[in-house]
């Protein structure tokens, strides 16, 4: 499956199109800047990679959601993880132990649906499972994730919510006023990478045009004495 046909920034905004067009809920990835902020998106921009989630993790140590869809540029997977201790600090708190049994919940309703997940990752720090979206393109993908995989998870998480109500405040749906805060965000962002890309193009374009102007054009010119050939 070719998932990346085109160049990266032309194919995040087909996602993002493709998400918008099927009112799909979603946030995307994110990463830790330099200046040690959490506001940046790596939907737009470099990274291996594409992830989205309809789900949030109000855990400030959050960067990736535990449950997320990631189209790479020959397959789309399922990614279900969890910290087994906190960051930082390395205590196993309420926390954690929380996203331990939602994960863990999430993934027998799986499987009881015959959507087998891989266990990829199991060391003393976090735990990792995959579930292969055969499609034949990312949409198909998009879609199956969106109309099958996600009223899975939510019939889980409605049902251990409803035992324990501490599991919506470690995992949980994103509201249509969250979406649409996203959305604008994520808008803006759109705007003014096109605007500084424009800058750069511009920019580039008229240090090149100046560059020859400074060098002299090795211009020959013929023609009898007293003709106006010299310029001064």
């Amino acid at each position: 499956m070719s998932c990346f046909p085109k160049e990266r920034p032309e194919f995040d905004l087909e996602i993002y199109d493709y998400l918008i067009e099927k009112d799909y809920p979603f946030i995307p990835r994110k990463q830790w800047p330099k200046d040690g902020s959490k506001d940046c998106y790596l939907f737009l921009g470099d990274g291996n990679y594409i992830a989205i989630t309809p789900y949030k993790a109000p855990s400030t140590t959050e960067l990736i959601p535990p449950i997320s869809l990631h189209i790479m540029a020959d397959s789309c997977f399922l990614v279900l993880v969890y910290d087994k201790k906190e960051r930082g600090s390395g205590e196993i708190s309420d926390r954690v132990k929380c996203s331990e049994c939602i994960i863990e919940a999430i993934v027998n309703a799986l499987n009881i649906n015959s959507y087998n997940l891989k266990q990829v990752k199991d060391n003393t720090s976090v735990k990792r499972y995959h579930l292969d979206l055969n499609s034949d393109n990312w949409q198909s993908a998009i879609d199956f994730f969106y109309e099958k995989i996600v009223p899975i998870i939510d019939e889980a998480l409605n049902s251990l919510q409803s035992i324990c109500p501490n599991c919506e405040n470690v995992i949980s749906k994103i509201t249509d006023e969250e979406f649409e805060k996203e959305k604008q965000r994520i808008e803006a962002y759109i705007i003014e990478k096109s605007c500084r890309d424009r800058l750069n193009e511009n920019f580039q374009r008229d240090s090149s045009q100046n560059r020859q102007n400074l060098y002299p054009l090795n211009l020959i010119l013929y023609g009898p004495p007293g003709t106006g050939k010299t310029y001064n």
